[in-house]
């Protein structure tokens, strides 16, 4: 997007231009924390300090907008935390992208469990319409929305050796949104630590 010249233009003309621009960059920032959670708030100089992968399996079909999706198997659970203390719970499918968002700290249901409040949420949708002959298009059609909600994920302690489970639930005008993911116990693929990589 390149600036307009301000010689010869009123006030209102810039205003609308600084608009344009702010949208624009509030809708990229939104797909970029929708398709890879943490980009977004990356770029807002928000440091990233931990991310954890588990793999294991949903326990259950994921819920949004109070509907439960047709079983599909998951893909590995993600979990980043950033220095502002916001953290991401991110469950998907090969068609849908959940992520639960919670601002702050967290308390401690028990020695090996916690329970973060979430107060939003990211979903991304991907479908693949048919052709007139009824084969897949080519290209698949995505669909993206970041709605504020109420909730909360309980999440037990993943470095134990043994099977845990994130459990994550949240209520928004649009609807529930709620999902399981069952850790099968392997070890936990650690990118980030306190904002190092392991040793």
């Amino acid at each position: 997007i390149h600036a307009p010249q301000l010689k010869g233009q009123t006030e209102s003309h810039v205003l609308q231009w600084l608009m344009r621009l702010h949208s624009i960059a509030g809708a990229m920032a939104l797909m970029l924390a929708t398709q890879s959670p943490g980009l977004a708030e990356d770029q807002a100089n928000d440091r990233l300090t931990d991310k954890v992968t588990l793999q294991g399996e949903c326990g259950g079909a994921l819920v949004l907008y109070g509907e439960s999706l047709p079983a599909s198997a998951c893909k590995p659970a993600v979990a980043t935390r950033f220095q502002s203390k916001r953290t991401l719970f991110r469950f998907s499918t090969d068609t849908t992208t959940l992520v639960f968002v919670g601002e702050g700290g967290y308390s401690k249901l028990d020695k090996n469990t916690i329970q973060q409040e979430i107060h939003q949420v990211l979903v991304t949708t991907t479908d693949t319409p048919k052709t007139g002959d009824g084969n897949n298009a080519a290209t698949p059609l995505s669909s993206t929305a970041e709605l504020t909600a109420n909730g909360s994920c309980t999440i037990s302690n993943w470095e134990r050796g043994i099977p845990s489970q994130w459990r994550c639930e949240a209520i928004s005008s649009n609807g529930r949104f709620a999902a399981v993911f069952d850790h099968d116990g392997s070890k936990p693929e650690v990118e980030l630590k306190r904002g190092r990589p392991p040793q």
